[in-house]
């Protein structure tokens, strides 16, 4: 996928063009979401730009730059993310949570769908079960094959996460795979503090949108949005609410593969749960194969030493 020159795009960077935004949005019950900005999401960053779409006008993006504008201003916007009748469709939204919470008056997102999660639950029923071959051949270089190969047992909740163009690739969806290039180098060189947006960061949000557009309805039609989704989706965005905003030079952000406790069982056991001094969260003991335990506080040790978050 490409975007076209009949993509209708819509930028929005002052208080009185928030009311054109909600027209442009009220008659849809899904919206497509992303947001930009300065370290987003983590301590002594910044939110720039929210990014919104709807199945409804799947060619139209609406560009929203949020320090012109100011949060005050920006308050009905928000009052849609958080409604629980409005479904929100992002692909990896930790970031664009925190960033939304910590940043803007504790903003919470409400009935939400991350691609992000619906892609790896999505594998099962396409030749990938849960301990499979295909699924731990995934998790390498991230972790040593042997390792992997020598326990495949300890590894079976362990899953590769995908960016939003691996997982449009693996569906079969069309990419844009010169500008999915570009867009690599453009992560470090765009500058989301600037006043305006120039063609580049036009591009680079509008395409995310199109992508999640693309990816969700493909989705749908194939089923794979189920309640358990929704509901593994409610606890991935909302990560870093429960942790804390994470520091910019954290080593457990940034890494491919998902967070124990968020998928299968490992999130619900009944076992004694102890403090993951990595990821500062509660987890169950038999989430990992082996650890130490110092005054209270565990880390994993050994072969899986998987706790990305």
């Amino acid at each position: 996928m490409s975007l076209h020159t009949n993509t209708a795009l819509y930028i929005y960077n002052t208080p009185e063009s928030v009311h054109d935004l909600l027209a442009a949005l009220k008659y849809s019950k899904t919206l497509f979401f992303d947001c930009e900005g300065v370290n987003l999401g983590k301590k002594g960053g910044s939110i720039t730009l929210m990014s919104f779409g709807t199945p409804e006008a799947p060619g139209t993006v609406h560009l929203v730059q949020v320090p012109p504008i100011g949060l005050r201003a920006l308050r009905p916007v928000f009052n849609l993310l958080e409604s629980k009748t409005i479904q929100k469709v992002v692909f990896d939204g930790r970031s664009d949570q925190s960033a939304l919470f910590y940043d803007c008056g504790k903003v919470t997102l409400r009935n939400v769908v991350d691609l992000q999660i619906a892609d790896i639950e999505a594998r099962r029923g396409r030749n990938e079960p849960l301990g499979s071959a295909a699924q731990l051949n995934r998790l390498v270089p991230y972790l040593p094959l042997g390792v992997v190969n020598g326990s495949p047992q300890h590894y079976m909740h362990v899953h590769r996460l995908n960016g939003l163009v691996q997982a449009s690739k693996e569906h079969g969806l069309p990419v844009d795979e010169a500008f999915a290039k570009e867009k690599k180098q453009l992560v470090a060189s765009l500058d989301w503090a600037a006043e305006s947006l120039s063609d580049d960061h036009i591009r680079y949000a509008a395409y995310d949108v199109a992508l999640i557009s693309q990816l969700w309805a493909h989705f749908a039609q194939n089923a794979y949005i189920t309640a358990q989704v929704r509901e593994h989706s409610a606890t991935y965005v909302a990560l870093w609410l429960t942790t804390g905003q994470p520091k910019l030079k954290n080593k457990f952000l940034g890494h491919a593969l998902l967070p124990l406790g968020i998928l299968d069982g490992t999130g619900k056991s009944r076992a004694e749960k102890h403090f993951c001094t990595g990821c500062r969260r509660q987890l169950p003991i038999d989430a990992r194969s082996a650890m130490r335990i110092d005054s209270g506080d565990w880390q994993s040790r050994g072969p899986r030493d998987d706790c990305p978050d």
